[in-house]
């Protein structure tokens, strides 16, 4: 649920919290709306400042934040972060998250800012708007928003780009050496969560309720016939990196994310590192891993149903991959 998204990320915000991360992600998710002619103080010589308790900053990050707007209303804002410069309020950063399209409600930004400007109207206060990145409805919503309040900095975050991107980015210094070290239980927690991400927020038993929903319609493909869904969509990426001399892992990634945000694509040898049940969404049999010029084998989610925008957009690219493409029914 929400909230409770909300809630883990407001813990990893938080850099008095006992994960390890100190303030990384908090700086992060801030960079895009903070910068030197902005007059917060958090900006200075192309860096922003050092946001844990060893410096002058204080943070505290607040879930499910309550404000009051003018009509007498209560509003609630999932992460409110408040940095203070020792004892002075200086900024407010609001943080508004969607992990599905239907719980978006309209002027629901305006009124969070109504309500938040009228507790503290005279301290800096800035946005992010955090969604899934095919989300039409959230994308109208914030543009509405900032047409509205052009003096506010506010940015739109995605999930599946940004906050999954920052971790791995997070991971990958960790390892080099580059910041501290990440308390191993986090680093175990995180990677579920990323995982979490990757499968837009579905958990093992609704990816595998959507797996096993009765459809039978079969697909003729590139000289396959009576293709299931999930044999389709690996058929699709296998036809695509045969018609590229060379395609890295990176490349193939981009182009999975043109039918679905969530992870689509994974590397062999990561998938065969999870548990059984992790395992079980990709398709690893021999004839089904794909490899790559640059000899890394690439394994692709079984997983699909039919009648959503997903997997609507494979259909589009295995018509346009094979004109002889038909459904069978």
């Amino acid at each position: 649920k929400e909230p409770n998204v909300s809630a883990f990320l407001g813990y990893l915000l938080d850099p008095n919290k006992e994960h390890g991360l100190k303030d990384f992600l908090l700086r992060k998710i801030i960079a895009p709306i903070i910068s030197e002619d902005k007059p917060f103080g958090l900006f200075i010589n192309g860096k922003i400042v050092n946001l844990t308790n060893d410096s002058d900053f204080k943070v505290e990050v607040e879930l499910e934040k309550k404000v009051i707007i003018n009509s007498g209303d209560k509003r609630d804002i999932d992460i409110v972060i408040n940095i203070f410069e020792k004892t002075e309020l200086i900024f407010i950063l609001c943080i508004e998250n969607k992990i599905r399209a239907s719980s978006v409600t309209k002027n629901q930004l305006n009124e969070q800012l109504e309500g938040i400007q009228t507790k503290f109207p005279n301290t800096p206060t800035g946005f992010i708007y955090l969604t899934p990145e095919s989300c039409p409805k959230c994308r109208e919503e914030y543009s509405e928003f900032i047409t509205t309040h052009k003096d506010i900095p506010v940015t739109h975050l995605f999930w599946s780009s940004h906050i999954y991107g920052w971790m791995v980015d997070m991971l990958v210094e960790e390892s080099k050496g580059e910041i501290e070290p990440i308390f191993e239980y986090s680093k175990y927690t995180i990677k579920a969560f990323m995982n979490f991400i990757k499968t837009d927020f579905q958990s093992y038993k609704e990816e595998k309720s959507n797996i096993n929903k009765k459809d039978n319609t079969k697909y003729n493909f590139n000289g396959k016939i009576n293709l299931a869904k999930g044999k389709l969509v690996l058929e699709v990426f296998k036809k695509y990196t045969d018609t590229k001399t060379t395609i890295t892992y990176d490349e193939l990634d981009k182009y999975s994310k043109i039918f679905r945000n969530g992870r689509v694509i994974e590397r062999l040898s990561i998938v065969q590192s999870r548990v059984k049940r992790e395992r079980q969404r990709y398709s690893t049999k021999d004839n089904e891993v794909i490899k790559l010029s640059d000899g890394t084998k690439v394994v692709i989610h079984a997983g699909w149903s039919s009648g959503g925008d997903d997997f609507n957009r494979v259909l589009e690219e295995a018509k346009r991959l094979d004109n002889k493409f038909e459904e069978v029914n």
